[in-house]
């Protein structure tokens, strides 16, 4: 499931009674628009005591600078089985989305967590320094390297023969 961030500007329906009625943003991550809206609605419904809503502007949000890797800082609440619990995650990524669609799947995966379940409450890029989980900080290292293992070196194309009677060695 691709996550998208969503801006959404609205409000509850104006009544004869009271023209101008408070505006709320409301900052969602959801697959598509649709379910945004519904997101922001089922928000109004409980902030402002309303039955439905009114959507003034909706605006997919992308990501300033999505080639950096950043620590991200996700707290939310969810509803358990046993009651709602608040929790504050860390994530390592390149973008605000796939920070939020890892936290969906580690709730999921690890707590039985619906995307329904989950509400996020903030998220928010954390300094290096900030960081507290072992599997991020693993990573907080200049000198981290990623090995390259079982390297098969190829020869040049002029110098290959068509069949081989065996296997090439990628050890050394």
């Amino acid at each position: 499931m691709t996550i998208k961030e969503y801006e959404i500007i609205g409000r509850r329906p104006p009544t004869p009674k009271e023209k101008g009625t408070p505006i709320f943003k409301l900052r969602i991550f959801a697959p598509n628009q649709a379910t945004a809206k519904s997101i922001f609605n089922g928000f109004l419904k409980k902030r402002a005591k309303t039955k439905s809503s009114e959507v003034l502007r909706i605006r997919n949000v992308r990501e300033q600078f999505a080639h950096r890797i950043k620590n991200y800082s996700i707290t939310l609440r969810y509803q358990s089985r046993t009651g709602v619990i608040n929790q504050s995650r860390q994530y390592r990524d390149v973008t605000t989305c796939g920070a939020v669609a890892q936290m969906y799947a580690e709730m999921a995966s690890r707590h039985r967590a619906a995307f329904r379940d989950i509400l996020i409450v903030s998220v928010s890029v954390i300094k290096p320094s900030q960081v507290t989980r072992p599997s991020l900080k693993q990573f907080l290292n200049p000198k981290f390297k990623f090995p390259l293992m079982r390297r098969i070196t190829k020869a040049a194309p002029e110098q290959r023969s068509k069949y081989v009677a065996k296997r090439p060695t990628t050890f050394k």
